[in-house]
């Protein structure tokens, strides 16, 4: 499971995140949100030129695996074609599943932000007259309209204290729901700790930290280079 690349479609993190994915050895893959920085799944399926290396790298990994699964972010919420007809992943808005009989509970996080900031934004960019104006664009067009709100959004994120705080108080609650595990990303900030009858874990990011978490049978390991 991982979330929080912020692909950009350039430099080292990109290419690491290749190389990652081409290296991959697994039954199942998560992406837990926010994997580019900004995203677009256009209508006829195109995808972003500045993309093209991490698609194909998604591609490749996609045909190796059993299960692909994708749980949007607030920065790739709309996924579009690709990930849907040519990945035929699973996309779930939040996810519960048992794995190895573990009961999880998987979600971005954002859930955890109530910002008036973040409602507004999150109301506009998701909204039919939004979606038409970028479609109008096409790539070309829509590329630097999207760069630059994913920037303006980064620059109004919730202060991370805050936001970490919402989050565990969310975990708790789906602890309380019957969760033994919930993963989280979005907040940037990696964490692995027992709540109560459950635990916690943030995927952190690979912005800063360049972590992800394995799962393999009862070892559950949030891992980082």
């Amino acid at each position: 499971m991982v979330s929080d690349v912020h692909l950009q479609g350039e430099g080292d993190r990109q290419r690491a995140f290749v190389g990652w994915l081409d290296a991959l050895e697994a039954d199942e893959l998560y992406l837990v949100g926010d994997v580019f920085h900004h995203w677009w799944g256009f209508r006829d399926g195109t995808v972003f030129e500045a993309y093209a290396d991490v698609c194909k790298a998604l591609e490749r990994a996609r045909a190796r695996l059993g299960r692909l699964v994708v749980i949007p972010g607030n920065h790739d919420f709309h996924l579009g074609p690709f990930f849907t007809w040519t990945l035929a992943a699973e996309i779930h808005a939040a996810h519960r599943v048992e794995l190895d009989g573990v009961p999880f509970w998987i979600e971005h996080g954002d859930a955890a932000d109530d910002s008036l900031g973040y409602a507004v934004a999150k109301r506009t960019l998701r909204s039919r007259p939004f979606d038409r104006v970028v479609e109008t664009l096409g790539p070309r067009g829509a590329w630097p309209l999207l760069r630059g709100l994913a920037g303006a959004s980064a620059a109004r994120r919730t202060p991370p204290d805050d936001l970490v705080a919402a989050q565990k108080a969310l975990a708790d609650r789906r602890i309380a729901e019957g969760a033994r595990v919930v993963v989280m990303g979005h907040s940037h900030v990696p964490a692995d700790e027992e709540r109560g009858a459950g635990r916690y874990i943030n995927l952190g990011d690979w912005v800063e930290h360049r972590t992800w978490l394995e799962i393999d049978g009862a070892a559950i390991k949030l891992v980082g280079r």
